[in-house]
C-alpha cells in the first residue's frame, strides 16, 4: 500500500530546550568545533526560533558525534581539516623578496611531500596565492577576502615566511584606494580586519591563522621562518617580536635555498603526527568517506519534518520485515530527508548497526557491483564476517541474501539504499531481481526511487510499503525564506517572497535552496528583484544551474578563457571525481586562477574522500548542456587519459593506482575496445586490476564489454603476455610468477577457457619444476590443475595431478590443513563421477574427519560432507544411507545458516532428487516446492537454482505421464537460463537435452531430434568432443536414430560416445555400460541378436561391479535382456530375467513405484503370450493397485492394466 504523508509543523521550542541548545552550542565553540563567526550566527538563530513560530528543527546530530545545527559557511573553524585525505597547506610570505624560496618550495617541497602523502593514502594540495596572481584579481578588491578564506580551509597547516620587506599596506594618514577597497571587501566577513586595515596583507594573514589565538590548533602546527637580517619598517619587526615571543614553531635561516629543506622535514614529521602509516584509510573506509561526504552536505541544507522521521522510525520498529520505500520527484528532498534520519538513528542507537549506500554520490557507486561488494565489505568490517566477498557480479547476486542472514544473525542490520533508480541500466540492474523479496528477522530496509520509474514499478509490483515526500507547501517555502535569509542576517520584501511564491518550480527544495542562496550572493540590494525574475526563468533547477554557471563565468572568468568549463567537464568526464592538484595539474591552472573559481563552486562541488564531484545530479545535466558535445566529450576523456599515463610513467604507487582507476573507464565511455583490451591484457595492469581487490570486479567488467563488443581473443593475447612476462622474471621472484600463472589459470577456468588455464597451469609447473625450491609450491599446482582437469572432463589426468598434490602437501607436514581436506574432497568428487564409490567414499569419509577436527563436529564444511555423501550413496543405490546423510547436511545448515538459506535449498533439492527416484513422487514434489519457494523469496524467478527444480519438476511430470506440465516446465528453465547465462552457455545445452529426452518419452522423436543436434553442436563449441556431456547427447540422439530405424548414424554416434566414455573413465565405468547397453539394444532392432549379446553381457558385468544388485539400473538392464531373450524364443532364460528385474526393483524401490508396476506389467505380458492367464492376471491386478494408489484410477498406466486384463478375460 502506498502512505502518503503530509508535513507537519513541530511544536513550538520551550525555553528549556532552548537553554540546552544554547549550552551546546556554547560547548561546540569552547572545543573549538565551531568559529566565533558561526557560534554567533547561531546564536542569532536561537533568538530567532524563540521568536518565530512553527520553525523546523534539524535534528541535531553527526556522524562523528559532534552536535550540528543549520549550518553556514565556517570562515574560522580550527577543525576545517577532518582527518580524512585532504591535506591543504597555506603558504604565506611577502612576494618579491621570497621569490628564490618561494621557486624551491613550489617545486620541490611540495611534490616531494605529495608523494609521500601519497603513500598514507594521502592528497596534498600547496596554497600559494601570490604565485601568479593576476592584476584584475587584484583590482576586484577580493584578495585578502580570497587569502582569509583559503587560510581556513587549509587549517591547521600554515607555513610563513618572514624576510626583510613588510608587504603591501597602508598608513592611516596616507590611504590606498585600492587597499582601501580591499580591506571594505573582507571587514563584513572577517570583523577583525577592521582593526588593523594599516597592516600588511601578510601581517594579517598571521593574524587570521594565529596571532588571533595563539592556543588554537593551527596555532600549534604553524611553521614559522624568518630570514636572518635588519629591516626599517617598524611593523615587520614588532611582527617579528610578537611571533617570536610566543610559543609559535619558528626557525631563522640565512640560505633561500635551504629553508625548502626545512620546510620539507617539518611538515613531513607534522603529517607524520597527524596520520601515521596505520592511518591510512582502508578500502572500505575510502569508499565510506565518499558516502560520508554525501550524507554530511545532505545534512546541512534539510529543513526537517517530524512526521518522515515518525513513519520511518516507526516502519523500523516494526515486526513487517518489508523495505519502506520513499518516494518523490526529483529535489523534493529524499536524500536530504534519508541522510538526515540515517544521521539521527546513528546517534541515537549507538549499538545497531547501520549501512547507507547513496547512489549517485559519485560515478562508482550507481554500479550494482559496485555497490554489492561495498555492502559486503562493510558487514565485513562491522560483523566480523569471514566469508570471502565474491568477484562476479553472478556469485554477488546469489551471496548478498546469505551475507544478509549472517547479519540477522549477528544482531540485525538497517540497509538504507537511496536513490536505487539511479543504478546503471546494465546487467538489469532495474529489474531488481538482485534485491530479495524477503528479508530475514532483523534486517530493515529503507529505499528511496523517484515515482514512475522501472525500479518503482517493480517495488509497487511486490506490495512494499510506500511513504511519498511531496512538494513544498507555499507555507513551507514562506518559513524556509525566513529562516535560510536570517542565518545571514537578510530579509527579502514582500514583493520579492511572492514572487517566490507564485513560481511553482520553487515548491522544489533544492531549486528553491540554489535560489536563495544565489539571492544572498547577490550584492546590490536594489537589483535584488531583477536578479530574482533572472533566476525564476529557470523551469527546473538543471536550467537554473546554467544560470549559476553563467554567473561565475561572468564574475571569474569574463574573457571565456576556458577555465571554469575546463574544471567542469574534466569532473562530469570523471569516474569518480578528480582531486584538487589533478585538477591543477591536467588543466596546467595556478592556485591564484584556481581559488577563486573552487571558492564560488562551494555550492555545487563537494569533496568525497579528496575528490571534487557534484553536489546533485542536476548539475551533471546544466553541465552536459552547456558544454558537452561528442567531440568535446571526447577530447576531454583523450587529454584525461594523457594526464593519468604520465601519473603511471613516474612510478608512485598511489598514482598508479589513480590511473587503474580512471584510464580503463575512460576507454570504456569513449568505446576504444581495443584500447581497452590492450591495457587490461598488459600484465603490469593486469596485477594491479585482477589481483587487488578494489579492481577486481572492475576487471570482469572489463573483460566481459571487449569480449562482447571485439572480434579479439582476449585469452590468448593475456596467456602470451604472461608469457613474455615472463622471460624478464629473475630467479628471486619465481615464486610470485608462478602464483600470477596459477592466478590467470583459475580465471580462464571461471570463464570455461579450459585449454588456456591448462596451459597456464602447465607453464606453472614447469617454471616451479625448473627454478624453483619451494615444493609445497609445486604441489599447490598440482592441486589447481586437477580440479581443473575434472572440470574439463579429462578424468584420466585429473586423478594423477590430484594424488601428486596431496602426496607433496604430506611431504610438507600439511595433511591437517583445509587445502588438504579440500583437495581430498576434490578428488573424492572425481572417483564419485567415475563410478569408483568405493574409493570416493573412502576419500570423503577423510575429508567429512578432517574438516571435524579443524573445525567441529557442526560446522558448514561439514555440513558440505554429509551432503556430498547422501549424493554418493544415492549413486550407489543406497537410498536410506543417502536419505541419512542429507537430512543431516540440511539439518545443520538450517541450524547455522537459517531455514531460508541457498545451501539449504541446495540439500533439499538433492533429497528431492532422491525421493523422485525412489518414486515417491509426492514428497519429492512436496521438498521441491519448498527449494524452490527459498530460491524465488532469495534470488526471484530468474535464477539457476530455480532453473534446476524447474527441471526436476518437469522430471516427474514425465514419469507420471503428464508430458503437457513436463514440457511446460522444461521449457520455462530454458528460457530463464537463456536470459541469466545466454545460449551459448553449458548450462543451456543440458537443458536442451533434457527437453528432447522429454520428447523421446512421450515417442515425439522427430521434435527431440533437432533439439539434440543443437545440444550438440553447442556442447561441441563450448566444452569440447571429449568432454562426457558431449558424449551424454550423442549418446542420447544415437539412441533416438535407433528407434527411428537409421542405424547406421545411430551406430556412429554410438560408438563415438563409447570411444569418449572409456577414454575419459575407462572401460569399466557405469557410462560405458549404458553405452553397451544401448549399441545392444540398436543391434537388437535390427534383428542381430548374436552380435547384441555380448553388449548385454558386457554391460552387465560393468554395472555389477559398479553397483549393488539391487540397484535400479541392473534392473532395468535385466528386463532388457528379457525382452532379447524372448525375442529368441528362449522362454526359461526370459522368465528367469523378467523375475530378476522385478526382484531388483522390489529390493531397490519397495512394492509401491512405477517401476515395479512396470517390471510386473513386463512379465504379465510374457505370462499372456506363454496363455499363463491366471498368473498374468494376479500380476496386473497388483500393477493396477500400485497405480492407483500412486497416480489415481484416472492415470494412463492404470488404464493400461485395465484394458491388459480385459483380454485375459
Amino acid at each position: 500500500m502506498e502512505i502518503d504523508i503530509i508535513p507537519q509543523k513541530h511544536s513550538e521550542y520551550s525555553l528549556e530546550q532552548l537553554d540546552k541548545e544554547f549550552i551546546a552550542l556554547q560547548e561546540l565553540y569552547i572545543e573549538g568545533y565551531i568559529s566565533e563567526n558561526e557560534f554567533q550566527q547561531r546564536a542569532l538563530m536561537l533568538e530567532i526560533v524563540l521568536r518565530t513560530s512553527g520553525v523546523y528543527s534539524i535534528p541535531h546530530v553527526d556522524y562523528r558525534n559532534k552536535i550540528l545545527s543549520v549550518s553556514v559557511s565556517s570562515y574560522h573553524s580550527d577543525k576545517s581539516q577532518e582527518k580524512n585525505q585532504n591535506i591543504r597547506i597555506f603558504l604565506s610570505s611577502t612576494f618579491r623578496d621570497m621569490q628564490v624560496e618561494r621557486e624551491n618550495i613550489i617545486h620541490n617541497t611540495f611534490p616531494m611531500l605529495r608523494k609521500h602523502c601519497s603513500e598514507r593514502g594521502l592528497f596534498l594540495t600547496g596554497i600559494d596565492l601570490r604565485w601568479g596572481i593576476t592584476n584584475e584579481q587584484s583590482q576586484s578588491g577580493n584578495t585578502l577576502n580570497l587569502c582569509l578564506r583559503e587560510i581556513d580551509r587549509c587549517r591547521p597547516y600554515f607555513v610563513c615566511l618572514l624576510g626583510n620587506r613588510y608587504g603591501w599596506s597602508q598608513n592611516r594618514d596616507n590611504s590606498d584606494k585600492l587597499f582601501s577597497k580591499t580591506m571594505e571587501h573582507a571587514i563584513p566577513y572577517f570583523p577583525f580586519v577592521k582593526y588593523y586595515t594599516d597592516r600588511s596583507i601578510t601581517e594579517l594573514e598571521v593574524r587570521h591563522a594565529v596571532l588571533n589565538d595563539t592556543a588554537s590548533r593551527t596555532a600549534k602546527k604553524s611553521l614559522f621562518y624568518i630570514k636572518n637580517g635588519s629591516s626599517d619598517n617598524p611593523k615587520l619587526d614588532q611582527l617579528k617580536r610578537e611571533i617570536l615571543s610566543s610559543s609559535l614553531s619558528v626557525k631563522k635561516y640565512s640560505d633561500p635555498r635551504r629553508v625548502a629543506d626545512l620546510i620539507f622535514n617539518d611538515i613531513k614529521k607534522s603529517i607524520d603526527t597527524d596520520y601515521p602509516v596505520k592511518s591510512k584509510l582502508t578500502q572500505v573506509e575510502s569508499q565510506r568517506m565518499a558516502h560520508i561526504g554525501f550524507e554530511e552536505l545532505r545534512s546541512k541544507v534539510y529543513i526537517g519534518n517530524q512526521d518522515y522521521f515518525n513513519r520511518i522510525q516507526s516502519k523500523i520498529n516494526s515486526t513487517n520485515r518489508s523495505p519502506l520505500i520513499i518516494t518523490g520527484v526529483s529535489g523534493t528532498g529524499k536524500s536530504s530527508l534519508v541522510c538526515n534520519w540515517v544521521k539521527y538513528f546513528r546517534d541515537n542507537n549507538p549499538s545497531r548497526t547501520i549501512l547507507s549506500h547513496y547512489i549517485g554520490c559519485n560515478p562508482q557507486s550507481t554500479d550494482l557491483g559496485y555497490m554489492l561488494r561495498r555492502i559486503f565489505m562493510e558487514l565485513k568490517e562491522a560483523m566480523g564476517i569471514t566469508r570471502s566477498i565474491p568477484s562476479d557480479l553472478k556469485d554477488m547476486v546469489e551471496a548478498f541474501p546469505e551475507w544478509l542472514g549472517e547479519a540477522s544473525f549477528k544482531g540485525g542490520l538497517v540497509l538504507v539504499i537511496d536513490a536505487i533508480n539511479q543504478l546503471e541500466l546494465k546487467n538489469n540492474a532495474h529489474s531488481l531481481q538482485w534485491l530479495p523479496l524477503q528479508f530475514p528477522k532483523d534486517v530493515h530496509v529503507i529505499i528511496s526511487s523517484l515515482p514512475q520509474t522501472q525500479t518503482t514499478n517493480v517495488l509497487h509490483s511486490r506490495g512494499w510499503d510506500f511513504m511519498t515526500v511531496h512538494p513544498l507547501r507555499n507555507v513551507e517555502v514562506a518559513q524556509i525564506i525566513t529562516q535560510y535569509m536570517s542565518q545571514y542576517g537578510k530579509v527579502l520584501d514582500q514583493e520579492q517572497i511572492k514572487l517566490i511564491l507564485a513560481s511553482i518550480q520553487c515548491k522544489n527544495a533544492l531549486f528553491l535552496r540554489t535560489l536563495l542562496e544565489e539571492i544572498r550572493l547577490f550584492g546590490v540590494y536594489e537589483e535584488v528583484t531583477v536578479r530574482l525574475k533572472h533566476y525564476l526563468q529557470a523551469e527546473n533547477p538543471s536550467k537554473l544551474f546554467q544560470l549559476c554557471f553563467e554567473r561565475i563565468q561572468e564574475t571569474y572568468d569574463p574573457e571565456n578563457s576556458g577555465i571554469l568549463s575546463g574544471i567542469l567537464t574534466l569532473i562530469w568526464v570523471s569516474r569518480s571525481g578528480l582531486s584538487e592538484n589533478e585538477l591543477l595539474s591536467a588543466l596546467n591552472l595556478t592556485q591564484a586562477k584556481w581559488s577563486p573559481i573552487s571558492l564560488s563552486l562551494e555550492n555545487s562541488l563537494i569533496s568525497r574522500s579528496g575528490y571534487f564531484t557534484f553536489f546533485h545530479d542536476y548539475m551533471r545535466s546544466a553541465i552536459k548542456d552547456m558544454y558537452i558535445d561528442p567531440v568535446t566529450e571526447k577530447q576531454v576523456r583523450e587529454s584525461l587519459v594523457l594526464y593519468m599515463e604520465n601519473n603511471i610513467s613516474n612510478g608512485n604507487r598511489f598514482e598508479e593506482h589513480r590511473a587503474m582507476h580512471e584510464i580503463p573507464y575512460q576507454y570504456q565511455r569513449m568505446n576504444n575496445y581495443e584500447k581497452l583490451a590492450s591495457f587490461i591484457t598488459d600484465i603490469s595492469n593486469f596485477k594491479v586490476l585482477f589481483l587487488e581487490e578494489s579492481f577486481k570486479f572492475d576487471f570482469y567488467e572489463y573483460w566481459r564489454y571487449c569480449s562482447n563488443n571485439t572480434n579479439l581473443s582476449m585469452g590468448e593475447i593475456l596467456s602470451h603476455n604472461a608469457k613474455e612476462y615472463g622471460n624478464n622474471i629473475t630467479e628471486g621472484n619465481i615464486n610470485d610468477y608462478v602464483e600470477l600463472l596459477c592466478t590467470i589459470g583459475q580465471f580462464f577456468q571461471e570463464n570455461s577457457l579450459y585449454k588456456l588455464a591448462e596451459d597456464m597451469f602447465s607453464t606453472a609447473l614447469d617454471e616451479v619444476q625448473q627454478y624453483s625450491s619451494d615444493i609445497y609450491l609445486s604441489g599447490h599446482v598440482y592441486g589447481k590443475l586437477g580440479y581443473l582437469l575434472r572440470m574439463k572432463g579429462d578424468y584420466q589426468n585429473s586423478e594423477p595431478a590430484y594424488l601428486k598434490s596431496l602426496g607433496i602437501l604430506r611431504r610438507c607436514h600439511l595433511e591437517k590443513t583445509a587445502e588438504y581436506a579440500s583437495i581430498t574432497n576434490g578428488l573424492a568428487i572425481l572417483y564419485r563421477h567415475k563410478a569408483n564409490y568405493k574409493q570416493a567414499k573412502v576419500l570423503y569419509t577423510e575429508a567429512l574427519d578432517m574438516r571435524k577436527k579443524l573445525f567441529g563436529n557442526i560446522h558448514t564444511e561439514v555440513a558440505q560432507s554429509y551432503n556430498s555423501l547422501g549424493c554418493l550413496n544415492q549413486d550407489m543405490g543406497n537410498f536410506t544411507i543417502a536419505e541419512d546423510y542429507l537430512r543431516l547436511a540440511i539439518m545443520q545448515r538450517e541450524s547455522l545458516l537459517g531455514i531460508s538459506h541457498p545451501d539449504v535449498a541446495m540439500s533439499l533439492t538433492n533429497l528431492g532428487g532422491l525421493f523422485s527416484t525412489c518414486g515417491k513422487y509426492n514428497e519429492a514434489k512436496e521438498i521441491y516446492n519448498r527449494a524452490m519457494s527459498i530460491y524465488k523469496n532469495i534470488f526471484g524467478e530468474k535464477h539457476h537454482g530455480v532453473t534446476q527444480v524447474y527441471n526436476s519438476l518437469a522430471g516427474i511430470a514425465c514419469d507420471l505421464g503428464d508430458y503437457k506440465e513436463s514440457e511446460r516446465l522444461f521449457k520455462k528453465a530454458i528460457d530463464i537460463i537463456a536470459d541469466i547465462l545466454g545460449e551459448k552457455h553449458p548450462d543451456y545445452a543440458l537443458s536442451l537435452n533434457d527437453l528432447a529426452s522429454c520428447y523421446v518419452q512421450q515417442g515425439k522423436l522427430r521434435e527431440a531430434e533437432p533439439i539434440y543436434r543443437k545440444a550438440m553442436n553447442l556442447r561441441a563449441s563450448t566444452i569440447g568432443v571429449y568432454h562426457p556431456d558431449y558424449a551424454q547427447t550423442i549418446y542420447n540422439l544415437g539412441s533416438l536414430l535407433s528407434e527411428q530405424g537409421k542405424f547406421e548414424e545411430a551406430e556412429q554416434y554410438l560408438n563415438e560416445a563409447l570411444e569418449i566414455n572409456e577414454k575419459v573413465f575407462g572401460p569399466n565405468h557405469s557410462e560405458v555400460g549404458e553405452v553397451l547397453k544401448n549399441i545392444a539394444g540398436l543391434y537388437q532392432r535390427k534383428q542381430e541378436f548374436n552380435r547384441a549379446i555380448p553388449y548385454y553381457n558386457r554391460s552387465l558385468d560393468i554395472f555389477l561391479e559398479s553397483f549393488s544388485e539391487n540397484h535400479p539400473v541392473i534392473g532395468m538392464l535385466l528386463n532388457d535382456m528379457a525382452i532379447l531373450q524372448f525375442q529368441c524364443k528362449n522362454w526359461i532364460k526370459c522368465e528367469s530375467l523378467y523375475k530378476r528385474s522385478l526382484s531388483t526393483y522390489r529390493t531397490a524401490f519397495g512394492n509401491h513405484h512405477p517401476e515395479v508396476a512396470q517390471a510386473i506389467i513386463n512379465i504379465a505380458q510374457y505370462y499372456i503370450h506363454r496363455n499363463q492367464i491366471e498368473e498374468a492376471k494376479e500380476k496386473l491386478s497388483e500393477a493396477a493397485s500400485i497405480y492407483v494408489n500412486l497416480e489415481g484410477a484416472n492415470s494412463t498406466k492404470h488404464q493400461e492394466c485395465a484394458r491388459l486384463l480385459e483380454t485375459c478375460k
